[in-house]
């Protein structure tokens, strides 16, 4: 089992409100599985568990994550591609009541 600590940088496009756009995090992965806990961007605590598939240097998340107010667990998706062996580039999908956007962000993994 791999356990990192993480910090991801991100920005909200097309949602308008305050959110918090600093991350940081705590990730478990064994081989497809992983799980973890970070500040999300309503500045609560979350956890979640999934999948994390790579292919050369693109990855897709898929799984579960609980803290966010609209629901006490979500799906969640994110993907994007891999810099190098610890930094990724991402975009995940994002809502409010009214609006539809993205997350965009940077995420580093302390090794």
């Amino acid at each position: 089992m791999n356990i990192a600590l993480c910090l991801a940088l991100s920005t909200h496009i097309s949602l308008p409100g305050e959110w918090n756009e600093v991350h940081p995090c705590l990730r478990l992965r064994q081989d497809v599985f992983i799980a973890g806990v970070f500040l999300n961007s309503e500045n609560t605590v979350s956890t979640y568990a999934g999948v994390e598939l790579i292919y050369k240097k693109t990855f897709l998340e898929l799984g579960v994550v609980t803290g966010y107010s609209d629901a006490d667990v979500l799906p969640f998706i994110r993907a994007g591609i891999m810099l190098d062996e610890n930094l990724k580039l991402f975009v995940a999908p994002a809502y409010t009541e009214d609006n539809v956007g993205a997350v965009l962000g940077v995420e580093y993994t302390f090794r």
